[in-house]
Formats: structure tokens, sequence, C-alpha cells
């Protein structure tokens, strides 16, 4: 049986999902997947995104590793976005709507090392002012402990 390319590739977005299953089977997502590392620093979860985080291929891998965060009682999060090389609406929506869902669970979220572009899409959207931002993760992390 043979899978199509677009089910093909929602199975290697959610396994990208899983960060660490999935590197630890030797198996690396495509370079198109945005994969979503976790580590927790200081009793901070940080979530380190790596891809691109755009419409059918990185928006669901970003909702459940918030999920399976808040699911795992996670009450604060920094989203690390130093490694997404690209984001469109449909990513702009997801960090929204993971940041309303943290938010109505009693959690913080908050970004760190957002690259050029999506610092540029955050001001022109006027997001900006939604969410918490930090230069870096050491900055992200130590505010959260505060």
């Amino acid at each position: 049986m043979t899978m199509e390319p677009r089910s093909r590739r929602a199975c290697l977005i959610a396994l990208g999902a899983l960060g660490a299953g999935v590197l630890g089977a030797g198996l690396a997502p495509p370079a198109w997947a945005l994969s979503v590392m976790p580590m927790n620093v200081a009793n901070v979860l940080v979530l380190t995104l790596n891809g691109k985080l755009i419409i059918g291929e990185g928006e669901f891998a970003l909702r459940q590793a918030v999920q399976q965060a808040l699911n795992s009682g996670a009450q604060r999060i920094v989203v690390d976005l130093r490694g997404v090389t690209a984001i469109d609406s449909t990513g702009v929506g997801e960090l929204v709507s993971s940041y309303t869902t943290a938010t109505n669970r009693g959690a913080r979220m908050v970004l760190a090392n957002l690259p050029t572009r999506i610092n540029d899409v955050l001001h022109i959207t006027q997001l900006i002012t939604v969410f918490d931002v930090y230069d870096s993760v050491d900055a992200a992390v130590g505010a959260l402990r505060t």
C-alpha cells in the first residue's frame, strides 16, 4: 500500500513533533517539516522549533507540542523560534492560538530568539504587543522564573 504524498507529509510532521523520539530512532524529519524539540530548563519547558511554520507543514507540530506540554502540567513555556526559516498567516495564527490556549489553561507562554522576518511580521500585524518576547532563551527562562 502506498501513501499519498500529503498523508506521508502529515505523518512526518507528526513525527517531527515528537522530537527526541524521532531523532532517537535514527530518523530525521525532512527539511520541509517543522521539528519541535522539548527541553526542561530550570522547571521551564523550552520548545525549540526548526523548519517552516507554514500551512500544512508546521502548524500541527506546534499545536501538538503545546497541547502535550499543557497536558503534562507545564505552566511556563518558552517557544524558541531561532530555527524557524519561514512563517505565514497560518503559522502566526498557530502562535496566537497556542498562546491563547496556554493562557486559558493558566500557563504562561513567551517567545524567544525571533528571526528578523518573524519579528517584522509580528510588528506589522501589531501582535508583538500580545506576546512577551525575549532576545534569548536564558532571558525568557529568567523572566518566567520570577
